[in-house]
């Protein structure tokens, strides 16, 4: 028997890799070589009606209990979280929340972690950055084309952007076609806008985490979520990494809902994501280093 594993899946993982090479960047002191030596952005939720409950830090001291622990399992970012992703969710009290984000950005200081903000409102956007965060990643859906306040915040601070793909709310299945249909023409035209404008320091996301708007059927949702997954190296073709946020697949996995990541991010990594969003840093370290392990076997 081979004691050298190697499959027909890595070998094409490493020549989709290959043949759209990536120049590393740095920001917030780390450096992101792309894939397949994908990077972990670890999730810190402040908003307390989150999801992912293991990910809420109700206070300052939490999140520096979670930073320290995603740093020793691998992450290399800190992704701070202020409100859920949940349609149904409790109304956002900004005063409250201003004061929750000074105190998180005052606890990740020197904690050798890139510090990302996760938002829609260019005003927050700002004080994190003035409090140390150096990658913006914005989930705007624009429609009151505030994107372009995000643009001048990341050239006033050079910073780093994460372009989420988010729709919004289609009304039809028209609607749902043509958006799902958008994804590729929308990542193109910002990619080429980044290329315009000089922008280097990015990651494209096809929002896989907001497409469960789109289906009444979980099968469908998941079917076109490991679509994209698979597809992740297709976004080299424009130029830049991709970064792919982890959906739950809650209908399945149900009480075992914190192990739905791991397979989502096993397929991200063969199909070449850069950057892997996730609420399982932990465990989603473990099973890259060992996927990267298997690719340096891989000929050629």
């Amino acid at each position: 028997m081979n004691d050298s594993p190697s499959s027909p899946d890595l070998d094409a993982v490493a020549r989709r890799s290959a043949a759209r090479p990536l120049e590393p960047f740095e920001t917030g002191g780390r450096v992101f070589r792309h894939h397949p030596h994908t990077d972990i952005m670890g999730v810190i939720n402040l908003s307390t009606d989150s999801f992912y409950r293991e990910t809420v830090a109700f206070d300052a001291d939490a999140v520096r209990r979670k930073a320290d622990l995603m740093r020793a399992e691998g992450a290399a970012i800190a992704d701070l979280g202020l409100k859920s992703s949940r349609i149904a969710q409790a109304p956002f009290e900004a005063d409250a929340m201003r004061v929750k984000l000074a105190g998180a950005l005052d606890a990740l200081r020197g904690r050798d972690l890139a510090i990302a903000i996760d938002t829609d409102d260019p005003e927050f956007a700002r004080i994190a950055l003035d409090g140390g965060a150096t990658i913006l990643n914005v989930t705007t859906t624009n429609e009151r084309g505030e994107f372009e306040a995000f643009l001048e915040l990341r050239e006033r601070y050079d910073a780093a952007i994460v372009a989420c793909y988010t729709p919004g709310f289609p009304r039809s299945e028209a609607e749902k076609r043509n958006t799902l249909d958008g994804i590729g023409p929308a990542l193109a035209e910002l990619a080429e806008r980044f290329r315009r404008d000089g922008i280097r320091r990015a990651w494209l996301d096809p929002g896989l985490g907001f497409s469960a708007r789109l289906f009444a059927r979980h099968p469908d949702r998941i079917r076109a979520q490991l679509r994209s997954l698979f597809d992740s190296c297709e976004l080299r073709s424009l130029g830049f990494p991709a970064c792919q946020s982890m959906p739950n697949a809650f209908e399945i996995f149900q009480d075992h809902v914190t192990s739905a990541e791991v397979l989502f991010g096993t397929v991200g990594w063969l199909g070449g994501a850069d950057l892997i969003r996730t609420h399982e840093p932990g465990k989603m370290s473990a099973v890259l280093r060992t996927l990267q392990t298997l690719a340096e076997q891989a000929p050629g």
